[in-house]
């Protein structure tokens, strides 16, 4: 795959979206629910307008389009998860639940 694209209207966290990302591949996603705590527009994947077909399709004919953007915004989407969802940052998450 080059592109992961979720063309889901309502969702509530998607761990797909976590899956493509940890697997290099820049997403474009509708703007529900979770996107736009996991997405950072334009860095690791687009959000469009949530039914705006229109939109998401010029987003991946943007992407097909460009290997160069596909592979900075892969890299940024892997980099972004294993940053936010490592075992690690998690597991400070909890602690900090703990603690106070």
């Amino acid at each position: 795959l080059d592109i992961f694209l979720l063309s889901s209207r309502y969702e509530g966290f998607s761990n797909v979206i976590n899956e493509a990302m940890a697997s290099s591949l820049p997403v474009v996603v509708f703007d529900i629910k979770s996107s736009s705590e996991v997405i950072n527009h334009g860095v690791s994947g687009y959000i469009t307008r949530n039914g705006d077909i229109q939109e998401m399709a010029e987003r991946v004919v943007e992407l097909a389009g460009n290997e160069a953007l596909r592979v900075r915004m892969g890299a940024n989407a892997r980099k972004q998860i294993v940053e936010q969802f490592s075992l690690d940052y998690l597991m400070d998450d909890i602690k900090e639940l703990f603690i106070h």
